[in-house]
């Protein structure tokens, strides 16, 4: 399993995946995907020192997406793992994401947090999965991704994503964890955010999310939530499931001055952080579906799943990435 074939997020799905938590199915689009349908046109040579980016030479670039279209066969190859998703899933007709997997993305000395596109709600079908995956292949040119890769010292055009293609959980909160407090960089709390709501409102700051700061149990010191903020959440994002696309439902004062979690709930969740590592993770929660569901983590370590452990299974997603990849790179 290799960062640089499936990308920054792709990656730490699988090491969650393989750590026992609870991933809905996807299955991965790996850079070489994109690598070869980008050399159908030519990349921009790299910007010379002193040379300035400019919208217009951004937009040119992303321009040459829409003259090209996805291989047969890549195209095939993705017919074929939706039926598998399908039959796989356990909600009828599912939705999905499609979620941009920067092969420099979720690093730890550079997140590129939003940079890239994430197409949510998209129908089961290979023609609207196709022009998600090149949405988010186009937003790796986008001016503010070729801005932050050229601030923190990466190649502004010389780079490449990956797709990750995933069951989307009608969500009816959803939150972002923190294993060491972002603020003061203490690795003995846990810093919580949460939404009601699917978590791109959260996650693309249009909402002002309810915060917990949570101190870990050490030696007679037991979890105690230390701090709680809870402001007026104005509007929601919601799927529109069975149908495409999300919907903006707003709230009155009293519905969004509801924490989106409970104590209880909270607590669930910090059973299952306080890695010595710093990481985060991105979850959602539903009441159709029992269990939470982990979306994304970065950095993290993790042990095997069982199945991985007894030898590659047809069932489990992770298993099926990995037997791709090393299969590729045999």
């Amino acid at each position: 399993m290799n960062l640089n074939t499936i990308g920054g997020k792709g990656f730490n799905l699988i090491v969650l995946a393989q750590g026992g938590f609870h991933v809905p199915n996807a299955f991965i689009i790996r850079e070489e995907a994109f690598v070869e349908f980008r050399s159908g046109w030519n990349c921009p040579p790299e910007l010379q020192q002193g040379e300035t980016l400019t919208e217009e030479k951004a937009n040119a670039i992303q321009k040459q997406f829409d003259e090209y279209e996805l291989r047969e066969e890549l195209v095939a190859e993705i017919q074929n793992q939706l039926h598998d998703l399908q039959n796989n899933s356990s909600i009828c007709n599912p939705l999905l994401a499609v979620r941009s997997s920067g092969v420099t993305e979720d690093l730890e000395n550079a997140s590129f947090a939003g940079m890239n596109d994430t197409v949510l709600n998209v129908h089961c079908d290979v023609a609207s999965v196709c022009t998600a995956v090149k949405q988010c292949w186009k937003s790796l040119y986008s001016y503010r991704s070729i801005q932050y890769r050229v601030q923190n010292g990466f190649p502004a055009f010389d780079t490449s994503i990956a797709v990750v293609v995933q069951i989307m959980i009608p969500a009816d909160c959803a939150g972002v964890a923190f294993t060491a407090d972002p603020q003061t960089n203490s690795r003995a709390h846990i810093s919580l955010d949460g939404v009601q709501g699917l978590g791109e409102a959260l996650v693309s700051g249009q909402v002002n999310a309810d915060h917990w700061r949570i101190r870990k149990p050490y030696g007679r010191r037991d979890y105690a939530i230390e701090e709680e903020c809870l402001p007026v959440q104005s509007f929601k994002l919601v799927s529109n499931y069975p149908k495409a696309g999300t919907s903006k439902v707003e709230l009155t004062a009293e519905e969004g001055s509801r924490a989106c979690f409970t104590a209880e709930q909270v607590a669930v969740v910090c059973g299952v952080k306080g890695r010595s590592k710093r990481s985060v993770a991105r979850w959602w929660r539903s009441r159709s579906i029992t269990r939470r569901r982990w979306m994304w983590s970065s950095p993290s370590t993790a042990r095997s799943c069982s199945c991985c452990r007894r030898g590659p299974s047809r069932t489990c997603w992770p298993c099926r990435t990995v037997r791709a990849v090393r299969s590729a790179e045999a």
